[in-house]
């Protein structure tokens, strides 16, 4: 994973307050949180928080990447997929709007790059879209304008978390280009098909002045960062973050 960004920000302790728990789909589930002691918390796109909790009288500390942008305000929030017996999951699908617990960050090295402005390609599947949503904000909002394009795989189309968002972004941004890339659509499907890998070399175009950032489950990202490599990419354009 490559780094290269601004000054790294010290990690705090906080307690939260769940403002909104929403369901993205039948297994994934966003949730709105609030600093109880604080007026702003500060945080790089990309950047996770560590949440602390304990069950049945073990402790257990889970990381979350940040699916917000900077608000420069005292919210965030995160998503995360159910995955049945997990304590994550027990701990988060339990949580009610009023629950208080305790968090640590930001954290983590999987930031926009700051020294240069390129054209940049984000590249998710699944939950992975969290930390690419919000550095898309981000690097929509900055006045040089790069252009972007988001290409996100799923199963089928129940699956495609913030769809409505994304296409109304690129409905206002004509820098911002969003593919999505199905697996198992349905027959009425008449976007992309198969697995996102299989659509990187025609959204890179012959272009190696770019950024290209992956987030993911560890085999596709490793798989994309090979095939990055050999369209021509250099090693400090490829920035990822993976995950089991």
């Amino acid at each position: 994973m490559t780094k290269e960004g601004p000054q790294e920000l010290a990690v705090g302790s906080y307690t939260v307050e769940v403002i909104r728990c929403r369901d993205l789909s039948s297994t994934v589930r966003s949730f709105e949180l609030r600093f109880i002691d604080l007026d702003c918390f500060e945080f790089e796109p990309g950047q996770s928080i560590a949440i602390e909790f304990t069950l049945e009288g073990s402790q257990y500390i889970r990381p979350y990447s940040i699916a917000s942008p900077p608000r420069r305000n005292n919210t965030l929030e995160i998503c995360a997929r159910y995955n049945p017996g997990g304590p994550g999951t027990r701990f988060l699908w339990a949580l009610k709007p009023g629950t208080r617990f305790t968090i640590t960050g930001p954290q983590g090295s999987f930031l926009l790059q700051s020294s240069r402005i390129r054209d940049c390609i984000f590249i998710a599947a699944g939950t992975g879209i969290a930390p690419l949503r919000s550095m898309l904000y981000a690097v929509l909002e900055r006045e040089e304008e790069p252009h972007v394009t988001l290409l996100f795989g799923v199963r089928d189309q129940a699956d495609c978390l913030y769809d409505e968002e994304f296409v109304a972004l690129a409905r206002r941004n004509k820098n911002f280009s969003y593919r999505t890339v199905l697996s198992r659509p349905s027959n009425g499907w008449a976007g992309l098909r198969g697995y996102v890998q299989h659509h990187v070399e025609d959204a890179v175009n012959n272009r190696t002045a770019l950024d290209v950032y992956v987030s993911g489950m560890t085999e596709m990202v490793e798989e994309i960062r090979q095939m990055l490599l050999g369209l021509g990419l250099d090693e400090s354009s490829i920035h990822y973050e993976k995950f089991s």
